[in-house]
This record gives C-alpha cells, sequence and structure tokens, in this order.
C-alpha cells in the first residue's frame, strides 16, 4: 500500500501485467474530499511515473478485454479509485493520455478504445462499482474535446465530425 503523504516517482517501464494491475489498485482508499483544495488526495494526485507508452496500451487493453478477475484480487473502494486514476490525469500514464501517445501504433490505440467495450460489459453494467463507471465516458469525451481544441491545424469541419463521431462510437 502507498503513503498518501508524499511525492513519489514510479518507473514502470519493465514491470508485468500482474505488476501494473497492482500498480493501478493496490493502494490506500482516500474518499474524494469535497473541498477540491483540502486534503489528503488520493496516490495518483502525488506521482510521477516513467513508463513505456505500447506496453501500457497493451496492459490496459489486456485489462479492459478481461476484467472480472479484479473482482477477487481488490476491494471495490480499490477498483473504484484505481479506475479514477487511469480515466484523467494528474496520472501520468491514464489511459487517458496514452490513447493519444502518437508513440504507439494507431491500431493499439484503437483496439484499447474499443476494449472498453468488454470492460462495461463484464465490469461495470450492474456491478459493484459507482462514480468511477458513472463518469467514465463523460472524462474520456472531456479529453477528446481538449485534444481537438488544442489541434488547431485540424480544420473545423473536421473537428466538429471527429469529435461527434468519437462521442457516438465510444458510447
Amino acid at each position: 500500500m502507498s503513503d498518501l503523504g508524499s511525492y513519489s516517482r514510479h518507473d514502470i517501464r519493465h514491470i508485468s501485467f500482474e505488476d501494473f494491475v497492482t500498480f493501478l489498485f493496490d493502494h490506500d482508499v482516500v474518499p474524494v474530499p469535497r473541498d477540491k483544495n483540502a486534503g489528503p488526495f488520493p496516490w495518483y494526485r502525488s506521482v510521477t511515473v516513467d513508463y513505456d507508452p505500447r506496453a501500457v496500451i497493451a496492459y490496459y487493453t489486456r485489462l479492459f478485454a478481461a476484467p472480472r478477475f479484479l473482482l477477487a484480487q481488490f476491494p471495490v473502494d480499490q477498483l473504484e479509485q484505481g479506475f479514477w486514476a487511469m480515466q484523467r490525469g494528474p496520472l501520468d500514464c491514464s489511459v487517458s493520455e496514452v490513447i493519444w501517445e502518437r508513440a504507439v501504433p494507431f491500431a493499439d490505440r484503437e483496439s484499447c478504445v474499443r476494449a472498453m467495450f468488454e470492460l462495461f460489459a463484464q465490469l461495470f453494467d450492474g456491478g459493484p462499482l459507482d462514480s468511477s463507471v458513472d463518469m467514465w465516458w463523460d472524462s474520456l469525451a472531456e479529453l477528446i474535446q481538449g485534444y481537438l481544441s488544442r489541434n488547431t491545424a485540424i480544420s473545423p469541419d473536421l473537428r466538429d465530425y471527429a469529435l461527434a463521431a468519437a462521442r457516438f462510437e465510444v458510447m
């Protein structure tokens, strides 16, 4: 379990899938503070991660394609916190970051997003998780909007189409 009071650096460039899963989920659980500036904060708010984006996208894809083992390995509150960590920053290797990583072939990134269907079908839909599930698509849609708005070289019509297509397909 992690020490939530300290800043830490993790090098996950050469870890196994099993260690990656542990890295995401095996931490003390901290309730989300009502005041965004009040602590304590979850573990992923105070880490820097060195990672190989190709390995991480492969691990996320594998995790999403067959996630049911997580229920036997971690309590629901740790799963909830881990799914919050992976869906958006500040975790350097969050799925929301690596799906935009151009060092990863598009086909691999697309496979990861498509594997999210199984994540929902096998774990999220009717499962024990709560808020991380409810906000999953919203978080990813926000990131798509942010990505498209930062890349102004893309024509506005194409950006609108890409945003609409991404939201429709993912949902």
